[in-house]
Order: C-alpha cells, then structure tokens, then sequence
C-alpha cells in the first residue's frame, strides 16, 4: 500500500508542477490571478471535501472503495483529458508544425530555435529531471519559497489532520458531524481564492504602472503574501487557543478560516513567470 501510494504521490505531483505554467502559456500575465482562482477550486475544495467523502464511503462500505473511488474517478479524467487536452507550451506547438514541414517539403533543416539535433529524447530527459534539483541548490530564491510551501504545507496537514479529532473529543460531535465541520472550509477556500487572485492582479499592474516603462516582474505578486504569512501562525495560536478553552465551535470555524484560508491563498500567489 506504501508503494502505491507513493506512486499515486508522484503522480499527483504533475498537476501541482505543470498547472501554473499551462495557465502562463494561456492567459497574459496581469490575468493570471484570476486564472489560477478558477484552476485552484479544486484542489483547495479537495482537502475540505475529501474527508466528508471518504468518511461516509467508509462508514457505508469498506476503506478499499476510498481507493477504488479515487482510481475510477481518476481513469475518467485521464478519458477526458486525452480527447479535449490541447497542448499549450510554445517550443512543443513550433516542434510538431516544424516536424510537418519537413515531412512535407522534404527539407531535414527546417527546426524551430529550441531544438538541437545532436540531442536525442534521453539527454533532454536527464537534463529536465537534474535541472530542478540545481536550480533548489544554487538558486536562493527558490530556496526560499521551496522552505515557505514546505512550512505552509506542513501546517495546512497538521491542522487538517486534527481538525475532525478537535470536534470529536472536545466538542463530543459524532465521527460523520465532525467530518462536516471540513465544510466550513471549502466555503473559506472558494471565498479567499475569489478575493485573493484579482486583488493580486490589481497590485502586479499598479506596480507594473509605478515602475513603467519596465515590464512586470515577478516580484510585484509577493506583497500580498507578506501579511498572510504573518498571519498564518497567528491563526495556528487563535485555533490551539479556541479548543484549549472550549470556546464555541463557531469561533473555531472562524479561526480555523483564518488559518488556512489565508495559508493557501498566499501559497497559490508566488510569481509565475516562467511558461510550462
């Protein structure tokens, strides 16, 4: 089960790495924000959702149909993906319309500027699977926000993870009631995101105007996660604080928001400049 999990891990990986760069290739970049808004519902309603589902598929069959669910649903979107997935990254649209030039005029030389015949499948392969590993280890800025997601990452899980506990045994809620309470979640996540992301876009083209005549940079989308992450271990104090005191468990549902509401919305907000 470890081992498949882990595959299902690596897997998974691929949308969370590739999905900002397909949104950069499809939309300008003072739109972005409100892209990644709309792609980000749902892997954010997922953790809030996840729980209820599994739960109640648990509690009404057996924990292998929380596997089976998931590798059905999974087959489906694959279906689809493969009909009405198009390609959007630049050098991979010039590479195949250069490779039906030459089928058709005969003419070997004609190659876009990113391609090299002396490199064959294999090395550009191993050069892509190192690249991101040196980038982590000389790069500071990646190093950065490599430790920042890990940080947000782990808390995210910590909190998640007790979140239905909290209200089983400090709030005497049933398993399927307390389960419920990952709604008040999804609600916070679709709420923030829809704020976040345009208001983002609005500050990256004010800073782009201030600075004019000089393109965008990435830069100009960190200011509005400097008071999210100051905010996330305040939200972390409030929530240990509302169980400790049996506080009402509405006001738990408004510092948990804070918490993570405000954690992924900062997270989902690094620069993405560079294309898929």
């Amino acid at each position: 089960m470890l081992a498949f999990r882990f595959l299902s891990g690596l897997g998974g990986s691929a949308p969370q790495a590739l999905g900002g760069g397909v949104l950069s290739d499809c939309w300008k970049t003072e739109e972005r924000g409100k892209a990644i808004a709309v792609y980000s519902l749902a892997p954010f309603i997922g953790p809030a959702v996840g729980p209820i589902v599994g739960g109640l598929v648990t509690e009404h069959t057996t924990w292998r149909w929380v596997f089976w669910s998931v590798s059905i649903a999974d087959v489906m979107v694959q279906i689809l993906a493969t009909i009405w997935l198009r390609e959007t990254y630049a050098p991979a649209i010039l590479a195949k319309k250069a490779k039906q030039l030459r089928k058709t005029t005969g003419n070997q030389n004609l190659r876009t500027e990113w391609q090299n015949p002396d490199h064959s499948f294999a090395q550009i392969l191993r050069k892509n699977l190192v690249r991101p590993f040196i980038m982590l280890g000389t790069q500071p800025a990646i190093q950065v926000m490599a430790l920042y997601r890990a940080y947000l990452y782990g808390v995210m899980y910590l909190v998640l993870s007790t979140f239905a506990l909290v209200f089983k045994d400090e709030y005497n809620m049933t398993l399927t009631l307390s389960s419920l309470n990952y709604l008040s979640l999804g609600l916070g996540f679709i709420i923030g995101l829809q704020i976040c992301h345009p208001l983002n876009d609005r500050i990256y083209i004010a800073l782009t105007r201030i600075h004019a005549p000089s393109p965008g940079r990435p830069e100009y989308r960190i200011p509005l996660m400097l008071p999210g992450g100051l905010l996330v271990p305040l939200g972390l104090c409030v929530y240990g604080w509302s169980a400790f005191y049996h506080l009402h468990w509405l006001k738990m549902y408004h510092e948990h928001g804070l918490l993570l509401s405000l954690e992924r919305d900062t997270f989902r907000i690094q620069p993405r400049e560079t294309r898929s």
